[in-house]
């Protein structure tokens, strides 16, 4: 019977989706062939999920990145029905944030941005122009070769960027 090893770097989401993918595909596959496979995971972190996990501070915990899941990500709400979690999934309000200067600052609204302090009250009007634009967007492909600080940089600015 041959034997195979695949590993995986990361354990975020992408990582354990390829992982459980992967296995389901091969348990499908690898009797038929006569062999084995093994799959290894591999993750830097103390524990898994990469950029959708938290960190604590003195007084709140946060996400590492901005993470949302919504309503229409019906892929995702699939893969957790096959799971058997999707009763575990709570819908709550969003609210968006930023973390500066070791202080957490709210950023859901227009007023929200207008009392985002560490911009100058240009920078301020022009990151609220960046957001506006970016919902405007119907189709992304023409950005695709376009990083993100370019477009940042060329919609609102390097301070926004920064």
């Amino acid at each position: 019977m041959n034997q195979h090893r695949i590993d995986l770097i990361g354990a975020g989401i992408s990582g354990l989706a390829t992982a459980y993918y992967l296995a389901r595909t091969l348990q499908q596959t690898a009797a038929k062939a006569s062999r084995t496979v093994t799959i290894h995971v591999w993750e830097k972190e103390p524990t898994p999920g990469g950029l959708a996990g938290t960190f604590q501070t003195s007084d709140v915990t946060l996400e590492k990145f901005y993470h949302h899941l919504y309503r229409r990500d019906l892929a995702l709400q699939e893969l957790l029905a096959e799971l058997g979690l999707q009763d575990d999934l709570v819908w709550r309000p969003a609210a968006t944030g930023a973390y500066y200067a070791q202080r957490p600052y709210r950023l859901s609204s227009p007023l929200d941005l207008l009392r985002f302090t560490p911009l100058s009250l240009l920078d301020r009007v022009r990151l609220g122009w960046l957001a506006l634009q970016a919902r405007m967007v119907k189709d992304w492909r023409p950005l695709d070769d376009i990083s993100a600080k370019a477009y940042i940089c060329r919609v609102a600015g390097k301070e926004v960027y920064r």
